[in-house]
């Protein structure tokens, strides 16, 4: 979860993260593989920053909507894990694939309920 909020970092501010991950490694709150993690994290961000940046002025604006509605999703259910737990968070997202799959199927089927909801009107006259 703290990795995704290190993508959201300024570059101005990751002396102060990574003089957090020190002193978390101090305190006993992660242990060395954790900090060496996170650390080589901040040092590829601060890396590929101005690559993304280009990137991302390249990419054409119609597919920026989809990663942009991805990050969210991401940003999203890393929250509700902070908030609620892995074990309600697998469940929600589970519940919620299972609605947007309900909702395919829903509009696919949209336009012949509209047909057959024409001609129902047609030959017995509106519904009051």
């Amino acid at each position: 979860m703290l990795s995704n909020l290190l993508f959201w970092l300024p570059d101005e501010a990751a002396v102060l993260v990574i003089a957090g991950i020190g002193l978390a490694l101090m305190v006993g709150v992660i242990n060395l593989g954790a900090a060496f993690r996170y650390l080589g994290l901040v040092c590829l961000l601060l890396v590929l920053s101005p690559f993304v940046g280009s990137l991302l002025n390249l990419i054409p604006t119609i597919w920026l909507v989809p990663i942009v509605v991805m990050v969210a999703l991401s940003m999203a259910r890393s929250l509700a894990t902070m908030l609620i737990g892995r074990g309600a968070t697998e469940h929600m997202v589970g519940s919620l694939a299972a609605s947007v799959v309900r909702g395919v199927f829903v509009c696919m089927f949209l336009p012949f309920r509209m047909g057959f909801a024409l001609l129902r009107w047609s030959f017995f006259g509106p519904r009051y």
